[in-house]
């Protein structure tokens, strides 16, 4: 198994996560449902197969951060084509590009005020999402204290439990 990094290949995968991006708001402002699911489909496709080629002697983590990206860029024109069909997407370009690569979920419509008067309630949200992943970068980071420095069965299983407790807060939250 080949382990380095080509940089010509990683500087391709991010070309292919800035396409997605741009091609996908291109996508996602047609009119034509039908064209654009179809378009939206494609573009998925192919950002995954030419990710999982290109990425083929990347180290494992970063061959599977690679594809769950281009995954989830992909899949955020194929929601918003679902989301506004039979109407016209409301994302600006600065919002799409917010909602593509500033967040997990998959709701364009949350966007839609971006740049506009705050969310009432929106600053508690932000300080319980905050102290979420402080939380848990807190336990990723006990995980690897113990996995690294206890090495008896029994810790390398609470190590894996807090890493994955710590990984849901990160994320999820």
């Amino acid at each position: 198994m080949i382990s380095s990094v080509n940089l010509n290949d990683l500087l391709s995968v991010a070309t292919i996560l800035i396409f997605i991006v741009l091609l996908g708001y291109i996508v996602s402002k047609s009119s034509n449902y039908r064209l654009s699911i179809c378009a939206a489909w494609f573009l998925l496709a192919i950002g995954m197969f030419l990710t999982e080629r290109l990425s083929e002697v990347f180290p494992p983590v970063l061959r599977m951060l690679c594809i769950i990206l281009v995954t989830l860029f992909g899949m955020k024109t194929v929601v918003s084509v679902e989301y506004y069909k039979g109407r016209e997407s409301r994302l600006k370009f600065i919002q799409w590009i917010s909602f593509v690569t500033g967040w997990f979920g998959m709701r364009p419509n949350l966007f839609e005020t971006l740049g506009m008067k705050p969310l009432q309630g929106g600053e508690d949200l932000f300080k319980f999402g905050v102290k979420r992943i402080v939380a848990g970068a807190g336990l990723l980071i006990l995980s690897g204290y113990i996995y690294t420095n206890l090495s008896e069965v029994i810790f390398q299983v609470l190590s894996t439990a807090f890493a994955l407790i710590g990984l849901s807060l990160i994320l999820h939250f």
